[in-house]
């Protein structure tokens, strides 16, 4: 996260969105839409990793009135950015409410400029609220949430792995089930594709605007055509998968202003990433959320073409698969001196948790929630709407049932007053780790930890064993942990991980768990990591299902060629 380089900033009046859709609103919604698609291919916005050169070329190139202005804010300060993945976003949704379909051409200089200084428009306008000094640690949360929810993450594309082991590994587990769900089949019913193949399909359609960089400076080389697979096996379903998850440019334009949403939504975009401008002819607007598809969004696909009232139980239902997911991880990756424990409980039969390890007298006690926060939660900059969602997912709980905090605070109650957990007893057990894994990221966003810490009441869990602050981490996260066990235990790591990360009144800093942030696992040896092995996996049966025998896609060396919105 940097700090955004914005219009006020540099000209010292503050934006508004009328004069950004003012400025879009004489040119053709194709072609901005295709120069947002080249600048976001061109500088990897959708990639966790800032191009500080490449956005300084762009602005040379097309906003050179502003070029010594920015390149002096950029010396002074690293972490300042000028084109981000929801600067161009957000330009590319108001040129969604008021570009015509057939409208000027990006053709001059001029041209150039006034969309450009949109972005920098947008930098501003992007901040739905104004921190003030007072805020509650619920405010900073909410005005943070919109931004970090796009952060991209380099294992990103794991998430595809993760997807296949759920529907193909864990779900059959649950025959035994009465509330069963054949998610493999249903998948299959509702897309017309098994879910290997689709995933396989989202990712071939994805290196059209990820690889062959030297092709982005030809005007027709982040457009997407059948030509594209005519050397593949699986031509025809291609175009068939094209025509069920694109969508035309006239029906998302008319999708978005027949439907109001949040300024900084964009599941607009996320719902059909590939649009059709012309017959057979596709553009991205963000690689990412096609790739996407494959990964988090995997789940959303079924949602969406399952019937409304069904989608409430499957949803219920997916969040039992993730949690036996977690399970069934730990048992195979955990190598640690401890024990794993599925579910324990207490002598009378309540759940004390999803998952236990014990390392000696260390008990790690871990619940899986696979809950999503909704849209309005995640971008209307309102605490009170966040909270509120928080307190019920993540916090408390609803209709009488302990949730998330509340649930690993009453079990470690229980234990501290005597009640065994699965045979372990409380005076044998010296520090208890609670942990919260979560599926959807963002209840690990900037300043939720802190919440979570605050909602712990540790005043009351003054007996012995000791307690931690909670920790709040994603499913990610765990796959990448527990393969070090080889090494750590997982005690270990989680106090190493304190250790470093604590800021001063400490609360825990946001960000993924990485091993950067470990120093005890810096260079370290990975030990069995079943999600990797799934992908690599993955990878080689979609080069074997589309290819024929030597037949790839060529990856060229990208080249510098002048840049310009206009095609």
């Amino acid at each position: 996260m940097g700090v955004l380089i914005s219009w006020k900033e540099l000209t010292g009046v503050p934006p508004t969105k009328a004069q950004v859709q003012k400025q879009l609103a004489p040119y053709s919604l194709q072609v901005v839409l295709l120069g947002l698609a080249r600048l976001s291919a061109q500088l990897v916005t959708w990639q966790q990793k800032q191009n500080s050169k490449g956005e300084l070329e762009a602005v040379r190139q097309m906003l050179p009135r502003y070029y010594p202005a920015i390149t002096a804010l950029v010396s002074a300060r690293s972490d300042r950015v000028i084109l981000t993945r929801i600067t161009l976003l957000y330009v590319a949704k108001q040129a969604l409410s008021v570009c015509p379909l057939e409208g000027r051409d990006v053709e001059t200089a001029l041209d150039d400029e006034r969309i450009m200084t949109c972005c920098l428009m947008a930098n501003d306008l992007l901040l739905g609220r104004v921190p003030r000094r007072d805020d509650r640690v619920i405010d900073k949360a909410a005005s943070l949430l919109p931004f970090s929810n796009y952060l991209p993450d380099p294992d990103d594309p794991l998430d595809v792995a993760r997807n296949l082991i759920l529907i193909d590994e864990i779900a059959p587990r649950l025959t035994d089930r009465a509330d069963y769900r054949d998610l493999a089949g249903e998948f299959r019913n509702a897309t017309g594709f098994t879910p290997q193949t689709f995933c396989e399909f989202i990712f071939c359609a994805g290196t059209k605007f990820v690889t062959n960089l030297a092709e982005q400076n030809n005007p027709a080389g982040l457009v997407l055509t059948p030509e594209f697979f005519q050397h593949t096996r699986v031509r025809d379903r291609f175009e068939e998968f094209l025509r069920q998850y694109s969508i035309t440019l006239t029906d998302l334009m008319i999708k978005h202003r027949r439907n109001s949403t949040l300024d900084d939504d964009f599941v607009i975009f996320q719902d059909r990433p590939l649009i059709e401008f012309a017959p057979n002819h596709h553009m991205c607007i963000d690689p990412g959320f096609l790739l996407d598809k494959a990964g988090r969004s995997f789940y959303w696909t079924l949602h969406n073409n399952t019937a409304p009232s069904q989608r409430k139980n499957l949803l219920g239902y997916w969040a039992t698969v993730v949690e036996r997911y977690a399970q069934w991880l730990a048992a195979q990756t955990y190598r640690g001196c401890g024990a794993v424990l599925d579910s324990p409980r207490f002598a009378n039969n309540d759940e004390v948790c999803d998952i236990a390890i014990r390392e000696g007298s260390r008990l790690i006690l871990i619940e899986v929630k696979a809950g999503v926060l909704t849209a309005t939660a995640k971008y209307s900059f309102d605490p009170k709407v966040l909270e509120e969602e928080l307190l019920r997912k993540a916090i408390q709980g609803e209709q009488g049932e302990r949730k998330g905090i509340a649930q690993l605070h009453r079990s470690i109650q229980r234990f501290q007053n005597g009640e065994d957990i699965s045979g372990i007893r409380a005076r044998d057990i010296t520090i208890i780790y609670p942990m919260l894994v979560f599926l959807d990221r963002s209840f690990t966003s900037p300043y939720l930890s802190a919440l979570y810490r605050d909602s712990f009441d540790r005043t009351s869990l003054l007996r012995r064993p000791k307690t931690t602050s909670p920790l709040a981490i994603t499913v990610r996260d765990l796959e990448s942990l527990l393969p070090m066990t080889h090494l750590h235990d997982l005690s270990d790591i989680l106090d190493e991980y304190y250790r470093h990360n604590r800021t001063a009144d400490g609360m825990i800093a946001f960000g993924r768990m990485s091993y950067a942030k470990i120093p005890l696992l810096r260079n370290a040896a990975r030990g069995r990591d079943i999600v990797r092995e799934r992908f690599e996996q993955f990878n080689e049966e979609m080069i074997a299902n589309i290819f024929p025998p030597g037949k790839g896609n060529d990856h060229s060396d990208p080249r510098s060629e002048p840049l310009s919105l206009s095609p």
